[in-house]
């Protein structure tokens, strides 16, 4: 269990504080002794963290009321949090926390800035996810130089070398370029949100398309089983191809209904990794397999414990 920092402890006391639901807030090193307001003081251990990963909430189980604190809270490990009943706060700007009556999921002020005026997320911007892709991908080889790295992503040297930079000072590259795991791919995992469009059929393999999701994990051996009418999921390489699937194959349907669904990549690095022709969905090639697990991880439901089920060699999470 890690030790939540000084500015950890008051956000949390402010943001109880501010809303009038504590009188008091005494502070330990890894706990906070709140006097509630109407109610006894109750004792809340303070567990800081990097990035909450699967079955944190077991790991730190004490009988006592938890709050967890990380730069990133998924959202799968946000459930898992609520169904253990314990707090969090994520330092990019929110809070959840209940004790008795008091219940508290609010927005507070994020993690102050760096000292050159970026926001503390590293992973802002489509430079700086592509990197993350790109390190999952490779992982656990290194990044190649930055020029190679910048002209694999359509990128400039300098944005890619500031890029690496933040990712490097925040734990989620090393520093000879590699990804910091688990960390990387759970923070990864949460900043992507790819914007699924229903096709009214599946379309016929192309360059620039591969598979991910349920289909592709189960034929890439992970531990989850998809029935012969699940959908499959695509992702394009670029915008044009991806406005081409749409208007040609997406005709009134629903998500529900739909054989197949497709969203941008996240990443041309997504594309860089190797591809597996004798693994493929309807004919598409499977993505590389950091790319596939990130594509499930973040399913609320069970993505995240399949992902941790999932037995591999140098995974990369």
């Amino acid at each position: 269990m890690g030790v939540p920092s000084d500015s950890d402890l008051d956000a949390i006391e402010v943001a109880l504080r501010g809303l009038g639901v504590a009188k008091r807030v005494r502070r330990g090193r890894t706990s906070i002794t709140v006097d509630l307001v109407g109610g006894e003081p109750v004792d809340v251990l303070v567990a800081g963290m990097n990035t909450v990963r699967p079955g944190v909430s077991s790991r730190l189980a004490s009988g006592r009321p938890l709050v967890v604190v990380a730069d990133r809270v998924p959202a799968a490990m946000r459930a898992e949090l609520d169904a253990a009943g314990a707090g969090w706060l994520d330092r990019r700007g929110h809070l959840k926390f209940h004790h008795g009556g008091v219940w508290i999921d609010t927005d507070i002020p994020p993690a102050p800035t760096m000292p050159n005026g970026q926001a503390t997320d590293p992973l802002a911007g489509p430079v700086a996810r592509g990197i993350g892709f790109a390190a999952l991908v490779v992982f656990p080889s290194p990044l190649p130089a930055i020029r190679e790295l910048a002209r694999r992503l359509h990128a400039s040297p300098a944005g890619v070398s500031q890029a690496v930079g933040r990712l490097t000072d925040a734990g989620l590259l090393t520093r000879d370029r590699r990804a910091a795991v688990p960390a990387l791919f759970w923070a990864v995992t949460d900043a992507w949100e790819p914007a699924w469009q229903p096709l009214s059929a599946v379309p016929s393999p192309a360059q620039g398309l591969v598979a991910v999701g349920t289909r592709a994990a189960s034929a890439l051996g992970a531990p989850v089983v998809a029935s012969r009418g699940y959908p499959i999921e695509l992702l394009a390489d670029d915008t044009p191809l991806l406005r081409r699937l749409t208007r040609s194959g997406s005709a009134k349907i629903s998500k529900r209904d739909a054989p197949a669904r497709v969203a941008l990549a996240p990443s041309r690095a997504v594309f860089a990794g190797e591809l597996s022709p004798s693994v493929v969905v309807k004919g598409h090639p499977v993505a590389p397999v950091a790319v596939v697990a990130a594509s499930i991880a973040a399913d609320p439901a069970r993505g995240a414990e399949i992902v941790e089920q999932w037995e591999l060699t140098d995974r990369a999470w």
